[in-house]
């Protein structure tokens, strides 16, 4: 009788027992991948935001077109505001030449999420002449 050598390998019951065993660890990681993708997803739209903000602002700051405010808009599925008002030192709510105004844009996604708005402030100087 010829003798057979052990076979070298896994048993079914091996391979299914360490399946098992991977599926529960996967398991127990997958809520830290769900949230991870959450964040970046609120990270990146908050970076949307303030990237808005910022050329709205600046948009404002170089029409400096300071008697027609407030000014609103939509943009890129934000909904964005910008308010002047006299910088709380001036004695003055006429906006004239020579004073300090308080320049304010704020954006909200309009996309249904309850992300925090995104507000910048400027103070600007309204030069005379």
């Amino acid at each position: 009788m010829i003798k057979l050598e052990q076979d070298q390998g896994f048993t079914l019951l091996e391979v299914v027992i360490s399946l098992a065993i991977f599926s529960l660890a996967i398991g127990a990681l997958y809520p830290i991948f769900s949230s991870t993708h959450g964040r970046l997803v609120e990270a990146n739209a908050r970076a949307i935001g303030i990237s808005l903000v910022s050329s709205i602002l600046e948009e404002q700051l170089l029409l400096a077109d300071w008697k027609n405010f407030p000014k609103e808009g939509s943009r890129n599925g934000w909904d964005w505001n910008a308010s002047v008002e006299a910088f709380p030192h001036e004695t003055d709510t006429e906006i004239a030449a020579g004073s300090l105004l308080k320049l304010v844009v704020a954006a909200e996604t309009s996309a249904g999420r309850r992300d925090a708005p995104v507000v910048f402030h400027r103070i600007v100087w309204v030069p005379e002449g």
